[in-house]
């Protein structure tokens, strides 16, 4: 019956395990949608372009060019325009994909200048009302790849104010109606200034590193819960051999096990009892002693010894009530009151007055 309850505990941790393995492998794989790719792959689809202040002959001048499955933003701010800027943006409406499976945008771009690039979104409500939200990708040395959660995305203060609405009047932020998303000039350049812009890659995907982290806690936990339980089933099947010998039974070639419960049962109220004196009176190493009790009980020599003197201690507080509990630990090999209560509770979970009913 043994076997079989440690058959079932051991199936329900592989299956823990696998459906653990299963979950991170979706998390880990989740396919991601690539704009550029599918904005390509459509005949009909309206084509990414760009954008400034205004097409007048002061404006800044930009051009969009597509090579490789990449697209290169060069620019140049006007002199003659305040707040002068341009765009490259990249429509997505004939896609017909559906957004709101998605919370995370990731670009990969390079700049020869720029150090500061705006990434605007466009979101419609109906047929009039259009709301920018802008977010920033500072760059990096040596970095091309960024990550851009929907909650770093803002609207300015002057789009509410100009279309006299407040933010409690807005549905909660989210990508299903976006329309368009643009890659925009560094606002940290000065005017006049040329700078080119290599976009390479840009994907929606679904952050999922709260639950990962979640799903890898609890994964953990549950292993310790487990670990915990087979550990306190295993000390409580422990084999303890409390039967005296003498000390010529040593010499009759018994196994070594054996030889070394068996020392330990007769010797066990010694408060100084160390693994040495069982090398010296059994002629086992000490290192071949620690490996037969764990071998054995999957203990160490100090487990062991602990569970021997705990259970004799048992015995003694139900069999003999008129022996204190500080004499009934000193009887059993400790040292110290404090160090008996200790240990006890460990192994019982009760103090040996709890155990004896007191």
């Amino acid at each position: 019956m043994k076997e079989g309850n440690n058959i079932s505990v051991k199936a329900l941790l592989v299956a823990v395990s696998a459906l653990f393995l299963v979950l991170i492998s979706y998390l880990l794989l989740e396919p991601k949608l690539d704009v550029l790719s599918a904005i390509n792959s459509i005949d009909n689809q309206e084509k990414p372009n760009i954008y400034k202040e205004n097409y007048s002959d002061s404006a800044s001048q930009a051009v969009l060019i597509s090579s490789n499955s990449e697209y290169v933003f060069a620019y140049e701010k006007s002199t003659l325009i305040d707040h002068a800027f341009a765009g490259a943006y990249f429509p997505l409406d004939l896609l017909f994909i559906d957004f709101t499976d998605y919370d995370e945008i990731e670009i990969d771009l390079k700049s020869k200048k720029g150090k500061r690039i705006p990434v605007q979104l466009s979101l419609h409500y109906g047929d009039s009302l259009v709301r920018y939200l802008t977010a920033y990708i500072d760059l990096e040395y040596n970095k091309i790849s960024y990550k851009l959660n929907i909650s770093d995305f803002k609207t300015p203060a002057e789009w509410f104010e100009k279309n006299n609405l407040n933010k409690a009047g807005l549905p909660v932020t989210s990508f299903d109606k976006i329309r368009t998303i643009t890659i925009e000039s560094c606002h940290l350049l000065g005017k006049g200034i040329e700078d080119e812009i290599t976009i390479s890659k840009i994907t929606f995907g679904k952050n999922n590193t709260t639950l990962f982290i979640q799903l890898t806690v609890g994964y953990l936990l549950l292993m310790a819960i487990f670990f915990i339980l087979d550990r306190r089933k295993k000390l409580k099947q422990a084999s303890i051999v409390r039967m005296p010998i003498v000390p010529q039974d040593i010499e009759k070639g018994i196994e070594s096990i054996d030889k070394i419960t068996q020392y330990i049962s007769h010797n066990y109220s010694n408060a100084d009892l160390k693994i040495g004196d069982i090398q010296k009176t059994v002629g086992i190493h000490h290192k071949k002693i620690a490996e037969e009790l764990n071998l054995k009980f999957e203990l160490s020599f100090p487990q062991y010894l602990a569970l021997v003197r705990i259970d004799e201690a048992k015995r003694l507080l139900l069999n003999e009530p008129d022996i204190s509990i500080s004499e009934i630990g000193f009887m059993v090999g400790f040292n110290t009151p404090n160090n008996f209560n200790r240990v006890f509770k460990k192994l019982e979970n009760v103090t040996p007055s709890q155990f004896r009913g007191v």
